[in-house]
């Protein structure tokens, strides 16, 4: 039985550790956010019900509150309008880390379904950025300006789209890809 090539071991601890961290960092967030949205919830609710028994000139109160819990920070109020912006990206990002380490841990093991989902997982990356670097060289074709956030630099989309090709490179080599087609034929 051969011993796993270093780059595979690199790339393994890589995804490993980039999925721990992803999870570190979108889990406890997401709990925070539904925590945020329950108080919200909570609150309007108990609003809500002293309304009901109060005379008017508490009534017109009530109201002036509830429109302030509209004001809350977005951290603590996510409506449904805020999801897209807040949630989908933390489940993206969440989702992301568990393919990720699973990844790791496979390729660790020398599995060829994890070489197969790194490559998966590759080529979708590549797609996301490379349609992310395409769609803003079409807007500035049809804008006639460069459109990308301030300080953001034409450069930026290089480290994603070769991290993306590096990897496809990589595990897509014919000598790493006997690597794991051996090991599995070993067991």
């Amino acid at each position: 039985m051969k011993t796993r090539p270093l780059g595979v071991k690199i790339f393994g601890a890589l995804f490993i550790c980039g999925g721990i961290f992803g999870l570190a960092v979108s889990v406890p967030i997401l709990n925070w956010a539904k925590v945020g949205s329950w108080m919200e919830s909570l609150m309007r609710q108990t609003l809500q019900q002293l309304q009901q028994g109060a005379p008017e000139a508490q009534k017109a109160q009530f109201q002036k509150e509830e429109a302030r819990l509209d004001e809350l920070p977005g951290l603590i109020r996510v409506h449904s309008a805020d999801r897209r912006g807040f949630i989908e990206p933390l489940l993206y990002l969440a989702v992301a880390s568990c393919v990720w380490l699973v990844a790791g841990i496979g390729v660790l093991m020398l599995k060829n379904w994890a070489r197969w989902l790194t490559l998966l997982a590759a080529s979708g990356w590549l797609w996301f950025w490379g349609d992310g670097f395409l769609t803003e060289r079409r807007l500035e074709r049809v804008y006639g300006h460069q459109w990308r956030p301030h300080g953001q630099s034409q450069w930026d989309w290089l480290i994603p789209i070769g991290w993306g090709a590096l990897l496809l490179w990589y595990f897509l080599r014919p000598s790493v890809r006997a690597q794991f087609v051996k090991r599995r034929e070993e067991h």
